[in-house]
């Protein structure tokens, strides 16, 4: 996004003009619910998203980041990690979080697979991912964030990953 140039006025305006001109803005974005939107909106149904917005508002001040003062997110935190863990065949040991969505999961999951490789491989100077050309962008994005090299794999015409090809591309430096 391209920055304008606009600076603080030197008096707000009250909350229903604010709100008056949030809708009046909105107005021109895609209508998303007459299901003309390819991806970017994840609605669960009016009744799941009623639920999402008011379990969302009870704790709209919290901060997961210090679980000692909101054991209350804590405790969801970790039932929610073990029931995945679960669908996945995860045992007690196997740990997790929550995150703020598939970016930030990628992110984190790069990060995790550079830290781990810091401790378990330190002769790695130079490490890389390898995955495939349909790679979300979030891959790209996470791999600069944490200073990882991206090995761009080759589809094939389902447009699959090429095992053959990731398989012949593992090198030392492979840690994801």
């Amino acid at each position: 996004m391209k920055a304008k140039s606009i600076s603080f006025p030197d008096k707000g305006i009250d909350s229903s003009s604010l709100i008056e001109e949030m809708k009046a803005v909105k107005s021109a974005d895609t209508e998303w619910r007459n299901g003309r939107v390819f991806g970017y909106i994840y609605h669960p149904g009016d009744d799941d998203a009623r639920l999402a917005e008011k379990a969302y508002q009870m704790f709209f001040y919290e901060n997961a980041l210090n679980p000692s003062l909101f054991n209350s997110l804590k405790k969801f935190e970790n039932e929610t990690v073990a029931m995945v863990a679960s669908l996945l065949n995860g045992t007690v040991d196997t740990v997790g979080n929550l995150t703020s969505g598939g970016t930030e999961s990628i992110l984190l999951a790069v990060k995790t697979a550079r830290d781990k490789a810091r401790a378990d491989r330190p002769a790695i100077r130079d490490p890389e991912i390898l995955v495939p050309e349909s790679i979300h962008p979030a891959f790209e994005k996470a791999a600069h964030y944490v200073n990882v090299r991206v090995v761009h794999i080759s589809v094939t015409d389902d447009k699959r990953v090429d095992i053959r090809a990731m398989e012949d591309s593992i090198s030392g430096n492979t840690i994801l």
